[in-house]
């Protein structure tokens, strides 16, 4: 598997006519997975660091490098966050990332959660305000002395290696929510007028029934020979839903999905068990839910508690 991997901190291509961000999103959508907008008017940054842009981030995670979260460099990030009543737990990389040296500096999950201290009034757990006090703490003069050196009087922490800690964005679709023509829900907005986004079978969450024949596909062993293997193509997406196109279907009591072998969608079990066990030792340390995907079927998911309305997405993983 290859991949390319940007370090947090070392220079990427800018674009000149990219947009200036996020600015307003559903709220049920933020609470979901435990998000906040960064609004560059309104928060603190620390001197001689860049003022940042608007964007989307969890707010009881930071994404801290492996080693930075070993002692004693983890013990001095915790010196300052005490000052703003934080603490950072680390979490332990599962063995399908730790095992493997190409990812050795690739920043994981590390929570934040309130310092215990009964002498303090209770603080909002905020990634942002932690991330500031952490660059308003790094000493630009500090360089190779943060294994073995600590001021008295403060953390003395190496500006390169706070570099390196990131805020967990969250990635966003723009432009096409996922319903292009309409909502995406006809039963329940009073848009009846639209019955393309019905199945045959009455299932109003797939968004477009196609009156077609399947696309062309080689059979597995006249891909191998013309090109040695399938292509690979990664969508993240909301899921799929059975559909013979695709290979997936149901078990038999709902308990669970259905692949084929040489079918268009594969699971990398190895890749899901990372994702599982980093995000379930993250929640035990105090992190937000993650709304995680157990398998490829596109499970219904409500987008606003208060009202119990279906996300309007649903069913755009099949579409794509």
């Amino acid at each position: 598997m290859k991949y390319y991997f940007v370090p947090p901190g070392k220079p990427s291509h800018h674009h000149d006519d990219s947009g200036s961000g996020i600015e307003t999103l559903p709220p049920a959508l933020l609470d979901r997975h435990g998000a906040r907008v960064l609004h560059p008017t309104a928060v603190p940054v620390a001197y001689d660091w860049p003022t940042p842009r608007s964007t989307l981030y969890r707010v009881r995670t930071l994404l801290v490098p492996p080693r930075l979260q070993r002692k004693p460099f983890l013990d001095r990030i915790n010196t300052v966050l005490e000052r703003v009543g934080m603490h950072l737990i680390p979490v332990p990389a599962p063995r399908e990332v730790a095992d493997d040296p190409e990812l050795a500096e690739v920043p994981t999950i590390a929570v934040l959660v309130s310092a215990r201290d009964k002498r303090r009034a209770p603080v909002v757990v905020d990634a942002w305000t932690a991330l500031t006090a952490l660059r308003d703490a790094a000493d630009g003069d500090a360089v190779g002395r943060h294994d073995d050196a600590v001021r008295d009087d403060d953390a003395l922490l190496d500006k390169d290696d706070v570099r390196q800690i990131t805020l967990e964005h969250l990635l966003v679709g723009a432009v096409i929510t996922g319903s292009p023509e309409i909502d995406g829900n006809p039963e329940i907005d009073g848009n009846p007028a639209i019955p393309s986004y019905l199945s045959a079978s009455g299932d109003s969450r797939l968004p477009v029934e196609v009156y077609s024949d399947a696309p062309h596909r080689l059979k597995d062993d006249e891909c191998t020979s013309r090109y040695g293997r399938r292509p690979v193509i990664a969508v993240l997406d909301s899921g799929v839903r059975a559909h013979p196109w695709l290979s997936v279907t149901r078990g038999p009591k709902h308990d669970g999905y259905r692949t084929t072998a040489d079918g268009c969608v594969q699971v990398d079990q190895s890749i899901q068990d990372a994702i599982y066990v980093l995000a379930d030792t993250a929640a035990k340390a105090g992190d937000y839910g993650r709304g995680l995907i157990r398998d490829p079927w596109d499970t219904p998911v409500t987008s606003d508690p208060l009202v119990g309305e279906l996300k309007v997405a649903l069913g755009h993983g099949t579409f794509i």
